[in-house]
């Protein structure tokens, strides 16, 4: 198993990155959290850390780093919060998809634990912005919303085929890059993944009546806890397609109780409701509405089937 070690004097502030030494667990600056700084680190005796990205509390700390073996650029997360079935969880997550390899998927290098027994896991670094940023400055064209979408199915078939299901497909976790003349969309994040199918049992850790996902994406089995399979990513995406067509989503309602009973109960609003503005073909508001149906067996039955439709739907390069 890897190891690294930390040093427990030198933090850095999780909000304006600046330096801070003594015991203090805050900025004096901005009130930010202060964060042992991994600056220096040497993980796996392999990656060199030289930079700090962002700290999501309670989930993980991101680090920029080096490959001195193969040389090039990777991302270093390290699970953080006392929790210990989420810390499994983590731990799952990053070795279940090192066996995925395909471009349109984030590879996983490697992961292990520090010697404070942190889990961590190795990433390459993504060129380019998360889908939700993109969405946050400019509106799309419906024909790059469908060639992101295809990307994102493509990756989902590879996840797919290797027996695993994402579980949290949303903007936050698709990474966007111009190439080969026009936008390219990347998967990534995969710390909630797990297997699906009759294995599945076999590495399950969530807790018992725990919502894993995020709620605005998730499908409606994932708020209920029953079995889950491709068709729950499926229905991310076509909730992903929805708000980067519309700005909205397909179930708008408060949370958490109120928004979780309406996704089970009602369904989702169409793309003409939410941007009346925007002219969308009968054969795109089916393909959505299908994605986004309450009850899998109504919607897309593979990645392949949905991408197919999508395909026809998207005009020739």
């Amino acid at each position: 198993m890897d190891r690294a070690s930390t040093s427990a004097v030198t933090r850095r502030c999780s909000t304006c990155h600046g330096l801070s030494w003594g015991v203090r667990t805050h900025c004096d600056i901005d009130g930010g959290l202060l964060l042992i700084d991994r600056v220096g680190m040497v993980v796996g005796n392999r990656f060199v850390i030289d930079g700090f990205i962002l700290h999501r509390p309670s989930s993980a700390s991101i680090w920029r780093a080096s490959d001195r073996l193969r040389g090039g650029r990777v991302v270093i997360k390290f699970h953080v919060g006392c929790d210990e079935i989420d810390r499994q969880r983590f731990a799952r997550g990053a070795r279940l998809s090192m066996g995925v390899q395909d471009p349109r998927v984030n590879r996983t290098i490697a992961h292990g634990t520090t010697d404070d027994d942190e889990s961590y896991v190795v990433l390459d670094e993504l060129e380019g912005t998360t889908l939700s940023e993109l969405l946050a400055i400019e509106q799309l064209e419906t024909q790059t919303v469908l060639e992101l979408a295809i990307d994102v199915l493509d990756g989902l078939t590879a996840l797919h085929d290797a027996g695993l299901i994402h579980r949290d497909i949303k903007p936050d976790n698709l990474y966007v890059v111009a190439a080969d003349d026009r936008l390219r969309a990347t998967v990534a994040d995969f710390g909630i993944a797990r297997q699906f199918g009759p294995i599945a049992h076999l590495n399950r850790v969530t807790k018992h009546l725990k919502i894993c996902g995020t709620p605005h994406y998730m499908a409606p089995e994932q708020v209920t806890d029953d079995e889950l399979d491709p068709r729950t990513d499926l229905y991310a995406v076509g909730a992903t397609i929805f708000h980067a067509l519309t700005g909205g989503l397909p179930h708008p309602g408060p949370l958490p109780a109120d928004f979780y009973r309406q996704k089970l109960a009602t369904t989702a609003r169409s793309l003409s409701e939410v941007a009346p503005s925007r002219t969308f073909s009968p054969a795109l508001h089916a393909c959505v509405s299908k994605a986004l149906e309450l009850h899998p067996d109504e919607r897309f039955q593979s990645a392949r089937d949905m991408r197919r439709v999508l395909a026809r739907l998207a005009k020739p390069s």
